[in-house]
């Protein structure tokens, strides 16, 4: 059970869980007595240990990030954001609102498409040539993001709440580096260590870049440093969309 919980949403009500997928299958119970096991290779290419503190945190998903009423808990493990692959991501949804999204066909096939849209509705720039973006901007139209008009089709916002989290034995440096490159993708960001490991991590970096610190210790999942809820930009919620319906196709 999670040791101090932060209030990420506190709401109540039933919600569905949609547990992570491994290769292995889905892990029911997480012996923290095995982290000091590093560089042992998983069946699914990372080391043991990191999986056992990302099997704890699968465990313990509700907790984390509470979906609340009427909304499902999608737990999406290494998923392609386009910029690097999360260890988990969280995604508090209405599902109702996402299988209306998905009947719409409105769906992006990259992170460059949901980037040359963003720009378009938020009148920006996409960071990426003229050229580029009239090529995109054509498949837009034909999905039917960008209408005859020019404007982008209005949707409405369907993640409720989201969080990254990136699991480390030791290396605390890289998953800093991580998140801080991905954190643009979610409500919190959280970086997931073994109790005898988390010390060596500066608090103010974490409190610099919005970021939490999350231990496992011989008693469950706890909370050293609650992470800053983040306003979670159009881009990213259209995104997050698409790779949450993307999840639930993969259900069915």
């Amino acid at each position: 059970m999670l040791d101090g919980s932060p209030r990420l949403p506190d709401q109540s009500g039933s919600a569905d869980i949609h547990p992570l997928r491994y290769a292995g299958g889905v892990s029911n119970r997480v012996d923290s007595s095995k982290m000091a096991l590093a560089e042992t290779t998983s069946e699914i290419g990372v080391p043991k240990a990191e999986r056992e503190l990302t099997e704890a945190a699968v465990l313990d998903a509700r907790l984390l990030l509470r979906p609340g009423s009427g909304r499902s808990l999608l737990v999406l493990s290494e998923v392609q954001l386009g910029i690097g692959r999360p260890d988990l991501l969280l995604l508090s949804v209405s599902r109702r609102a996402l299988e209306a999204r998905a009947r719409a066909e409105l769906r992006l096939a990259n992170l460059t498409e949901a980037r040359v849209l963003a720009a378009l509705n938020n009148g920006g720039a996409s960071g990426h040539s003229a050229g580029h973006v009239r090529t995109v901007g054509t498949r837009l139209q034909e999905t039917g993001w960008i209408r005859s008009s020019g404007e982008v089709t209005p949707v409405r916002s369907t993640i409720g709440d989201s969080m990254l989290i990136e699991a480390k034995t030791g290396d605390w440096r890289t998953g800093l580096q991580q998140l801080t490159r991905n954190r643009w993708a979610s409500h919190f960001s959280a970086l997931l260590m073994p109790v005898e490991s988390q010390r060596r991590v500066p608090r103010r970096s974490l409190r610099h870049n919005h970021l939490g610190l999350l231990v496992l210790n011989g008693r469950g999942l706890r909370w050293q440093i609650k992470p800053p809820r983040s306003s979670l930009s159009w881009l990213a919620d259209v995104w997050l969309t698409e790779l949450a319906i993307r999840e639930l196709e993969a259900e069915s």
